[in-house]
């Protein structure tokens, strides 16, 4: 248990409309955060009893809201439980909540991380948003606040607590294969797991034996056990499972909706065919499909059980196009996601940067000639107080230059100063710590916090940075952070490293 219990409050629905998914990755989130810091309340407004039941399960409390989902009502309520709880950190999933609800969050001195898929609110003024699919692309996020950190990409896949202890885990993929894995999500409305079903009957292949699974509360169970008893297949209908990750182990294939399972299927190299049950799953289908990872079999309401079977049978039959797709997925997640996030969180909720001001100008006077600042920079001279001044009026009035101070603090309002970060005109980016700061590690949580303002005023760029060949440390700090090394340079005649860090976005 964690020394320091700090609860954590979390806002997410599932209905048989709305499917399980916001509230699922929420509890893998949730199961990190009890690993490290402390408790954590879900308040919703629409749970099905096998949900609640898993919750509970989990050691997790449940408040239920009659506000009218994502509106100004709710947030309020949301806010004020916070409140209650001693809830710094709020966690809001679901297309029902919008720029509004987050503004009210925050206006209650509530942190806020957002979890997002496709960038469905007009603005961002939230502390984190996570959006974990492959397409993940600040493009989607360049109406947001200059404090606002992007944590997109696959990195921060938040998968569940029994998917942990297969992080090293690594599949052998069989020369026949047969073995099929059904998992369409907890309510699939439209019973798409009965042409599915229809579909593994249709490929004539003996060796195929099927797992099918549905959600403890599915409407269709009645008529897919019927299909099942049916189906000249050998297939094993399953509700509510617990060993999910032992049975993708056991599979060969699985058959899949494009949300937070594919995360699932790819920590355990299973290749998979993908379908598009809901629109906000369609950017993220084809963009596994176009990374090679799985293959989208497109919008349900357009396939046949005839083509998803044709499907089947080709992946089925080759082993090589099997082997290239479970290795590509198995780079493409580690299960370390929930854990990044919570960091992330922790590091937002003690680390922050602002524009420097005018009232700076002594501080970083005082930090500029700390002899290990003077040492490791292109400039090892004494800088008198003229020239400070002189340069500092510049940066003042300068629109290239953004000089960011990185300040740090448990609770709002209460912030000390602890580093400066530039950026010049060309995307020339430097960094420097107060002498009483170093050997805290919250170098590389500077540079992040500053990288992410600047994306947010400059908007997205490529940032340069040069080191000493002697700074190791630096040049520990700048790749932690993201950089690429470019190899050796120059700068003022005096040789150092290069390294570069690129958008998220930008190609190379």
């Amino acid at each position: 248990m964690p020394r320091t219990k700090t609860p954590l409050l979390i806002r997410a629905d599932a209905t048989v409309r709305l499917g399980s998914g916001h509230v699922m990755r929420c509890l893998a989130l949730a199961q990190a955060w009890q690993a490290t810091r402390g408790p954590v309340t879900f308040l919703t407004a629409g749970l099905s009893p096998a949900l609640r039941a898993r919750l509970e399960a989990e050691g997790i409390a449940i408040r239920d809201t009659s506000a009218e989902p994502g509106s100004a009502d709710d947030a309020t309520e949301a806010a004020a439980l916070a409140a209650e709880l001693g809830a710094s950190w709020m966690v809001v999933d679901g297309y029902h909540f919008g720029a509004d609800y987050q503004r009210i969050v925050k206006d209650a001195q509530r942190r806020l991380l957002f979890i997002d898929d496709n960038g469905h609110a007009t603005h961002y003024c939230c502390d984190l948003v996570l959006n974990q699919n492959v397409h993940a692309s600040e493009i989607l996020y360049a109406s947001r606040e200059p404090e606002t950190r992007l944590l997109l990409g696959t990195r921060y896949s938040l998968l569940r607590r029994e998917f942990w202890p297969w992080r090293s885990w690594r599949r052998q993929v069989a020369a026949r294969a047969g073995k099929v894995l059904v998992t369409l999500g907890g309510s699939d409305p439209d019973n798409e797991t009965l042409k599915v079903i229809r579909a593994l009957g249709e490929t004539g292949l003996r060796e195929v034996e099927a797992m099918v699974l549905v959600g403890g509360d599915s409407p269709h169970y009645a008529e897919l056990h019927a299909a099942v008893g049916e189906s000249p297949t050998a297939i094993r209908l399953e509700r509510n499972v617990t060993n999910v990750p032992e049975l993708m182990a056991w599979a060969d294939l699985a058959v899949s909706a494009g949300g937070g399972t594919c995360w699932e299927l790819a920590l355990m190299g299973l290749p998979s065919l993908v379908i598009v049950l809901a629109e906000n799953q369609r950017m993220n289908s084809e963009a596994l499909d176009a990374r090679g990872t799985a293959v989208c079999l497109g919008w349900h309401a357009g396939l046949s059980s005839r083509s998803i079977a044709e499907k089947l049978r080709d992946l089925l039959a080759s082993q090589d196009t099997r082997a290239a797709m479970s290795r590509k997925a198995r780079e493409m997640v580690d299960g370390r996601g929930g854990r990044r996030v919570v960091d992330e969180m922790l590091m937002t909720n003690s680390v922050r940067a602002r524009p420097a001001s005018p009232e700076d100008i002594e501080l970083l006077f005082e930090w500029a000639n700390d002899p290990v600042t003077r040492r490791m920079g292109f400039h090892t001279h004494r800088i008198e107080w003229a020239e400070h001044q002189k340069w500092y009026n510049e940066v003042m009035r300068s629109s290239d230059i953004t000089l960011l101070i990185v300040e740090l603090g448990q609770n709002v309002g209460d912030w000390t100063p602890f580093a400066q970060v530039r950026f010049d005109g060309d995307g020339t980016v430097s960094l420097s710590l107060a002498k009483e700061f170093r050997g805290r590690h919250l170098s590389v949580p500077a540079l992040k916090v500053a990288i992410s303002f600047d994306r947010a005023a400059v908007g997205p760029r490529t940032l340069t940075a040069y080191v000493k060949q002697e700074n190791v440390v630096s040049q520990k700090v700048f790749v932690n952070a993201g950089f690429e090394s470019a190899g050796p340079d120059q700068v003022s005649g005096q040789s150092c490293l290069k390294y570069v860090l690129r958008p998220a976005n930008e190609p190379g």
